[in-house]
């Protein structure tokens, strides 16, 4: 507890009290403390004027009949996003969220409510599809006797054209949508809400209307929104979650399942028990409300989430209590796009400015609070974190002043949710920034895009670090190669990424120390040694036999041309779909080519650039594939020897390429992947192959493009392929020597 709780207004998202309550409005709870199981006490609710949250508000103020059940949106499902609608689905490899795996790539839960309301084709045509993880319609009413309300906007809204595009396109995108179901008692009166709790016969009745809702929809799951529920109902309320999460199970319809929650759930005494709801068969997180710190009662202007304040319960205080009672990963905390606006004293100075009428408070969206700091002058206050604006009335000769989120103040709130590990956040409300991209950039940056750099101390520790950052203990194979050369390591590049090994590099005579570590975390099944004694020596493999339980064996031709062919004859069968041939001569052409053949599950074979080797072509006569592609140009590979390939295939002989190593990296990349396609790319410096070549397997291993960049700038057609691909997540191989500080920034800078 903190000092300054009980002698300030309460956020409007906290302020109901027991107290306040009229004893002939029915149900109404005696107030007093909570006491929780390990026996901290929640002290009573402050008794402040009860005032409803800006859900209730907002619900409120929009007609129940502005919302047709014919509502459609013209156009196909593009008219919605204006990007692609291919299937994104969570996989293996996505982030854990509160109900599963994360789409998209985000990091972090990013449920936005969806209002009534907000159903035009505009807003509807604003929706981020790619930048959200679980659509919340909001909302369907529920009635005392546990019926949905079928009528009005609500209903008609759910059962709209325009909300059945939304499911389509939604799930398109591997994104959840679910229904909000609301019962609201903001006035005192809990005569609704305590029939419908007390009643196993009303409460069953809605468990069974939800999973017909969400069946019916195909719908995800569901949203509770009871506000406020007081403490008398604290466990019949916990056990209806329990009851309803059972039923969905029970009903065999998908059962993501959130609850709204008061900011201050976890700091006074309410019906919200936060571990009860959160505990195994209950909700898979709750959604807190952190918004509504000034409302229209406080006694003095301030911002509707300020982060931190010496006067009011604030946003960083709600999520240190919330910490403190349940874990981070059942938190998902919900900002508000909304904005307050009050009468204040003459003149208002942030913070300190009081409002003159508690009826002085109105709210608007954040796009009508950006029109107003830009005609008035965006302030900034620094303890609350939050921008504001000032003018003066002069029709009612009165200060008013406004206070809005936005990138600057969101950032910081998205910091409180990385920073503590919380599951994710929440939006209130979608719509409210139509027309409008800065908001979503920052939920890009903060839970989506990231780029992170794998290098170690030289090469060999690139390598190792590489492997330490993906692959886990007890690999089934490692391969070693010379890190003084590149033909052997990229030769081993399919072999390892479909064997699902990693590449470490070695010295000649000895195994480098970071080599050494990292094999001893590994401890690989078996360990296989790609090159002659002549690139590896016959000490090293009698001291790899120390770090597996199993064999060490080498694969080797009498030089790279049949170690190439050597690796291919040992790992792939005859009849591949397709072969990569690249030259053995330089570099950078058989690194794009090793990380496209191990993504496509396809050996890379090493040509001159005017003849076949008798190893290369003795090879493709034994796998006799599919098709041949070339990756480089003539200078690389002569028109010659695309001629003579010609021979190995009853397919096409194709050459990727382009002007430069870049370029030539990127036409790779456009043909392996399609636009907004994968997860991650990775990025290698073109002018030294060291730090790549394990990079290379990776890329490969988990289907994500290779592309090369100079030191110190990004190549044009490279940024226009990073753009295209979309990446949320770019790995950048090597250290500030191979790739600079300055690449990386041009990187992210391509995104905004």
């Amino acid at each position: 507890m903190t000092a300054r709780r009980p002698a300030v207004a309460i956020a409007l998202a906290l302020a109901f009290s027991a107290s306040a309550f009229s004893p002939a409005l029915g149900a109404n709870p005696e107030p007093g403390s909570v006491t929780l199981p390990d026996g901290r006490v929640l002290p009573p609710l402050p008794a402040e004027l009860l005032e409803p949250s800006v859900h209730a508000t907002m619900l409120a103020e929009h007609p129940t009949s502005d919302a047709p059940s014919d509502a459609t949106i013209s156009g196909d499902s593009g008219a919605i996003a204006t990007f692609s609608t291919e299937t994104q689905v969570a996989d293996g490899g996505s982030a854990p969220g509160p109900g599963g795996p994360l789409p998209n790539g985000l990091r972090k839960e990013v449920l936005g409510f969806l209002p009534y309301w907000m159903l035009d084709a505009e807003s509807l045509g604003s929706l981020r599809y790619d930048l959200t993880s679980t659509i919340a319609y909001f909302s369907i009413g529920a009635a005392s006797n546990g019926s949905l309300v079928r009528s009005g906007a609500g209903w008609n809204g759910w059962n709209s054209a325009a909300l059945g595009q939304v499911v389509t396109v939604a799930h398109q995108h591997g994104v959840r949508v679910v229904p909000t179901i609301t019962l609201m008692s903001w006035s005192g009166n809990y005569t609704a809400l305590t029939s419908l709790l007390n009643s196993a016969t009303y409460r069953s009745r809605l468990i069974g209307e939800i999973a017909g809702l969400i069946s019916a929809r195909q719908a995800d799951g569901v949203n509770i929104d009871f506000e406020p529920v007081p403490t008398s109902l604290r466990a019949a309320f916990t056990s209806f979650i329990r009851d309803l999460k059972a039923g969905l199970v029970g009903a065999g319809v998908r059962n993501y399942l959130t609850v709204d929650t008061m900011a201050g759930a976890a700091s006074w005494a309410t019906g919200y028990d936060l571990a009860g709801l959160t505990a195994s068969g209950a909700a898979n997180a709750v959604m807190v409300m952190a918004y509504d710190f000034s409302w229209s009662g406080s006694a003095r202007a301030g911002g509707v989430a300020p982060l931190d304040s010496p006067y009011i319960f604030d946003a960083r205080q709600a999520m240190t209590d919330h910490l403190a009672m349940i874990p981070g990963s059942k938190i998902t905390q919900t900002n508000a796009l909304n904005a307050l606006t009050c009468r204040a004293t003459s003149p208002p100075t942030c913070p300190d400015s009081k409002i003159t009428a508690p009826s002085a408070s109105v709210a608007m969206y954040y796009t009508g609070a950006l029109a107003h700091a830009a005609q008035y002058g965006r302030r900034w206050d620094a303890v609350g974190g939050v921008p504001w604006y000032r003018w003066y009335d002069s029709s009612n000769t009165v200060w008013r002043e406004g206070y809005y989120d936005d990138p600057q103040s969101l950032d910081l709130k998205y910091d409180l949710v990385t920073d503590n590990g919380v599951a994710g956040i929440g939006i209130w409300a979608l719509g409210m920034d139509t027309g409008r991209e800065e908001l979503w950039h920052v939920i890009d940056d903060h839970f989506r895009r990231a780029d992170a750099r794998l290098a170690g101390a030289d090469r060999y520790g690139t390598a190792a670090t590489v492997s330490a950052t993906f692959e886990p203990a007890g690999v089934p194979i490692a391969f070693v190669a010379t890190g003084a050369d590149f033909p052997d390591a990229l030769a081993a590049s399919p072999a390892a990424a479909k064997l699902r090994g990693p590449i470490l590099l070695t010295q000649r005579s000895s195994l480098p120390q970071a080599t050494v570590d990292e094999l001893t975390r590994l401890q690989p099944h078996a360990i296989v040694v790609i090159g002659s004694a002549g690139a590896v020596d016959d000490a090293v493999l009698a001291q790899l036999a120390s770090y597996t339980t199993g064999t060490v064996t080498r694969v080797a031709g009498a030089d790279r041309y049949a170690t190439a062919a050597a690796v291919s004859r040992t790992y792939f069968a005859s009849g591949v779909s397709v072969a990569y041939v690249a030259t053995g001569a330089t570099f950078p052409d058989a690194l794009s080519a090793g990380a496209a053949a191990a993504t496509r599950g396809a050996p890379v074979l090493l040509v001159k650039r005017d003849s076949v080797p008798a190893a290369t072509a003795a090879e493709l006569s034994r796998l006799h594939p599919g098709r041949i592609v070339i990756v480089g140009g003539t200078a690389a590979v002569g028109s010659a020897v695309a001629t003579r390939l010609d021979s190995y295939t009853t397919g096409s002989v194709g050459r990727l390429a382009g002007a430069d190593r870049y370029a030539t990296a990127v036409a790779v990349s456009a043909s392996t992947f399609a636009a907004d396609g994968p997860d991650e790319v990775f990025v290698a410096t073109g002018a030294a192959f060291p730090d790549a070549v394990a990079g290379a397997a990776m890329a490969g291993a988990r289907h994500a493009p290779l592309l090369l960049v100079a030191p110190t700038f990004l190549p044009g057609p490279v940024a226009t392929e990073l753009q295209r691909l979309s990446a949320p997540t770019t790995w950048l191989l090597g250290s500030t020597g191979a790739i600079s500080d300055t690449v990386r920034d041009q990187i992210r800078a391509l995104w905004y």
